[in-house]
């Protein structure tokens, strides 16, 4: 249905098709509303589509409190179509003790956007405590840095075939070698 026209004529396998199936308008998430009525005519039934597009960005934000990072503000920052069509932008951090940045592009082409390219970058920086006899003994900062590329390819719906290149740098500091009390 998402490659149809204003009053063109459709089967009722078109609107059932997974392709072109009304389940998948929401899940495209080119619109925040897909709502759908089918009405009886005299030259048969008429689909009635009320959709509202999506806009091509979007900033969320949540707080999270869990035993690693303690309390967290994660910001997220998606934009589809910049720079290429079929494109997907993402920008996610973690405001923490133990802060992450992921950066990712997506571009998708093929029949039914099956087949992907992806590229990104990955940051993670975290504590590590050393215990021995159920005392810290030191604290250890560990950095990771992560580069990625590749190609994918999504057959049916759950399934996923990825080919990926990662270039990875770990850096491992002692910050504090007392011992708590």
């Amino acid at each position: 249905l998402v490659r149809r026209r204003v009053h063109e004529v459709i089967s009722c396998a078109d609107v059932g098709d997974g392709v072109f199936g009304i389940l998948n308008l929401f899940g495209t998430r080119y619109f925040t509303k897909s709502l759908y009525e089918i009405h009886k005519r005299d030259d048969g039934m008429q689909l009635v589509l009320d959709v509202k597009e999506a806009p091509n960005g979007q900033i969320k934000s949540a707080l999270q409190y869990d035993l690693e990072t303690e309390i967290s503000l994660i910001l997220n920052l998606t934009y589809r179509n910049l720079l290429l069509k079929n494109s997907r932008f993402i920008l996610e951090g973690d405001i923490s003790n133990n802060p992450i940045l992921d950066i990712n592009y997506l571009k998708c082409f093929g029949d039914g956007h099956r087949y992907s390219i992806i590229s990104g970058y990955y940051y993670r920086n975290s504590m590590v405590p050393q215990v021995e006899n159920g005392r810290t003994t030191a604290l250890f900062e560990t950095s990771l840095n992560r580069f990625y590329g590749g190609i994918q390819a999504s057959y049916r719906k759950n399934h996923l075939f990825q080919l990926m290149y990662a270039h990875e740098r770990a850096d491992l500091r002692a910050r504090r070698r007392a011992v708590d009390t």
